[in-house]
């Protein structure tokens, strides 16, 4: 993978989204880049974000005084 990208492979990681925790998830959204998977690729990490989204409201809430 890192050859057919042109990069050293150090600066290669693999993350399986189904079962990272959704911090994970967030970080590869924000830093990482989709090499397969298309649109539904896209698509599934949007809904993850969601639900980083609803994660984060929902521990904000409970931490509220």
């Amino acid at each position: 993978m890192a050859e057919a990208l042109g990069v050293h492979e150090d600066l290669i990681d693999l993350v399986d989204l189904e079962s990272a925790p959704l911090s994970l998830v967030k970080t590869v959204i924000d830093e990482g880049r989709v090499l397969w998977g298309g649109d539904e690729a896209l698509d599934y990490l949007w809904r993850r974000y969601l639900m980083y989204l609803d994660a984060n409201d929902m521990e904000e809430l409970i931490s509220l005084p």
